[in-house]
């Protein structure tokens, strides 16, 4: 990218974040998604399907005014799953699971199998004692 298409990238995710707010913008769009200007059309890239239909169907409106304003006039605007998104996304997904699975395989199961173990019984200690009845 050039230094006007990172400023003008930059631009444009500060426009959203202006028109949805910051923390709605750092949810949905910081990290998870990539504006490209090509052929006069803004793509959005985002990591996979559920990111595609959600931030069409919630924030295109607030996208479509944050790049009229930046670029001065509106073109077109599309949200497509983008391959290194989705790339990062896996492995982001895959250390999560990594991270919930190790407290578990440090836990070490006894030689008995997780039975609980009782110390072993003397010779005769069940037996009622002599003169007992």
């Amino acid at each position: 990218m050039t230094t006007h298409e990172l400023e003008l990238v930059a631009a444009l995710g500060q426009a959203v974040a202006r028109r949805i707010g910051p923390q709605r913008y750092a949810l949905w769009f910081d990290k998870h998604t990539r504006f490209r200007f090509a052929d006069g059309e803004l793509t959005v890239g985002v990591p996979n399907r559920h990111f595609e239909e959600w931030l069409n169907k919630t924030f295109r409106d607030a996208v479509v005014a944050a790049a009229a304003e930046v670029l001065g006039a509106e073109p077109p605007v599309r949200f497509a799953i983008d391959p290194e998104l989705f790339q990062a996304a896996r492995r982001e997904q895959a250390a999560a699971k990594a991270a919930r699975e190790e407290p578990s395989a440090k836990k070490q199961v006894p030689a008995s199998g997780g039975r609980k173990e009782h110390p072993p019984r003397r010779a005769g200690a069940d037996a009622p004692a002599a003169g007992a009845s």
